[in-house]
């Protein structure tokens, strides 16, 4: 009986009602198990008064506890995972519980959480930890990575550490390649998938760990080794690489051997390139592949098979090709740029701009802003507005700000030239992000706003202190939010009072757990 009153005494009023049910079929059930009597008001006396005893406590409080942040309901506003709570033990009461949760840092909950939660919960923690920058933890994580006998949660912690940029779990990372064959496949892949695409450098042992995998078209995990060893291996690979190529009939694995030799960039693969680019057998996309790798490369040797390649009947052949004639800085170049802004397919204006922008062709300035407005395809139109920050000319730079002020013109070209603007040069643009945010203020749920404020969330300059404590004032709750994310990506120590302001009572319960979050960051 004691639990039944602890379970449900802090529950809100229609839920005591169920309560009261509960206790009432309760004391009939042990009123008959005890053989009280067995006249009628005698019995009913005895149940009420039975009822009663139980049921006072039950009304002591009906407050209802916090039940953590909500999902905000404006639009564009991001929902935040919650951070997985303990199980209650038989018996005990869940009320203390939440109360003293409550009162720990929210560190130390995701720390116990990691230390004795269950798996789902710790798989469920972890892209909360990765996006909010925690690092407090990785000791936690790296333990558990140890101790774990779940293959998918092992997978799950490679996913963080390469999330994280962390070198941690090197030595984990070899030993499961080490024993492949007997890994479930999704953790191996997740293990490869960590030493290739982390920012970090790895010692000899990791590559010849990998190495084997990735020289044995038969190890079922030959594609993802190969390009480990084209990220962090070097040109004694190569040799390797084209063995397995010779070998590979599959051509999935061959076009990721032959992208892993376009990593490596060694000149040793160019005739086995070259041979497999000109062969009007393959696979069109093998063909690309090839001509892909042989621009990465950079070897002059192949520039005349590229640019026969150029004139291909093949769509994708000749977008490949423009991509790595791109590549090269040689004048005689520029002219098939130029007539590749003509093409017809999609594809190849777009390599076509962005070798323009890779090679600084600042004459090619008036054919750019007239793809920004009006060429047929969105995506042409995103990266011509990329290419003309990317060459940084008066002109360019001029329009593209115009462009993005301008309320008259569509807003998909305005947020690509936000985007562009922000990704290719952040700091010389701080001034117009700053008058396109006050243009669009009060806008009702501006696209714009949103898009810039979370793009900006995500960026790491102090100079954007001012932007992320203006968001803060917002009346949108998801700007307000990226704002705090701002902030803690920043560490920017001197917001940190206005960082608690978020944290007060009477915020959206999603603002609240954030600053929460950015204030352990801080």
């Amino acid at each position: 009986m004691i639990s039944t009153h602890m379970r449900y005494k802090d529950q809100p009023g229609p839920l005591n009602a169920i309560a009261v049910a509960r206790v009432a079929a309760y004391a009939v059930a042990v009123a008959r198990a005890v053989g009280v009597a067995t006249s009628a008001p005698a019995r009913i006396l005895t149940l009420l008064m039975i009822a009663l005893v139980l049921f006072v406590p039950l009304n002591v409080s009906s407050q209802e506890a916090p039940t953590g942040a909500e999902t905000p309901g404006e639009a564009g506003t991001p929902t935040e995972a919650q951070a997985p709570a303990a199980e209650n033990a038989p018996g005990e009461s869940s009320a203390p519980a939440e109360a003293e949760d409550e009162e720990k840092p929210l560190i130390e909950q995701w720390r116990e959480t990691l230390l004795y939660g269950i798996d789902t919960q710790v798989e469920e923690l972890l892209p909360v930890l990765s996006s909010n920058g925690v690092t407090e933890l990785n000791d936690e994580v790296e333990a558990l990575l140890q101790s774990s006998l779940n293959p998918r949660l092992k997978a799950s912690i490679f996913e963080f550490f390469m999330e994280m940029n962390a070198d941690v779990a090197i030595d984990e990372a070899v030993e499961v390649l080490e024993f492949h064959r007997d890994e479930r496949p999704e953790l191996v892949r997740a293990t490869l998938s960590y030493l290739r695409n982390g920012e970090f450098d790895l010692p000899p042992e990791a590559v010849g760990a990998v190495r084997p995998i990735a020289a044995d078209p038969y190890s079922g995990f030959t594609a993802e080794a190969a390009r480990v060893i084209g990220e962090k291996g070097g040109e004694g690979d190569v040799e390797a690489l084209v063995g397995a190529l010779e070998e590979a009939s599959d051509d999935e694995l061959r076009g990721q051997l032959i992208l892993a030799l376009g990593d490596i960039g060694s000149s040793a693969a160019v005739d086995a390139l070259v041979d497999i680019a000109l062969n009007d057998d393959d696979a069109r996309l093998i063909r690309g592949y090839a001509a892909d790798a042989l621009g990465r490369i950079g070897d002059p040797q192949a520039l005349d098979v590229l640019k026969e390649m150029v004139s291909a009947d093949d769509a994708i052949v000749r977008a490949y090709a423009v991509s790595a004639l791109s590549r090269f800085e040689d004048p005689e170049t520029e002219p098939t740029l130029m007539a590749a802004l003509r093409d017809s397919v999609w594809r190849v204006r777009q390599f076509a701009l962005q070798g323009v922008a890779r090679n600084g062709m600042t004459d090619a300035v008036p054919a750019v802003i007239y793809k920004a407005e009006q060429d047929p395809e969105e995506r042409v139109r995103s990266e011509a507005f990329a290419t003309l920050v990317q060459l940084g000319t008066g002109r360019a730079n001029s329009f593209v700000e115009e462009y993005l002020l301008d309320s008259d013109n569509p807003m998909n070209g305005r947020l690509a030239a936000a985007a562009a603007l922000m990704e290719h040069d952040l700091s010389g643009s701080i001034n117009v992000l700053e008058k396109a945010v006050d243009a669009e203020w009060s806008v009702t749920q501006s696209r714009l706003l949103g898009f810039i404020a979370r793009e900006l969330s995500q960026k790491e300059d102090e100079a954007l202190a001012e932007l992320y404590s203006k968001f803060l004032t917002h009346s949108d709750p998801g700007v307000q939010i990226f704002g705090l994310r701002g902030i803690g990506r920043n560490r920017i120590l001197r917001l940190k009072t206005k960082v608690e302001e978020k944290s007060d009572e009477g915020n959206h319960p999603a603002v609240r757990q954030n600053a929460e979050t950015v204030l352990e960051q801080l």
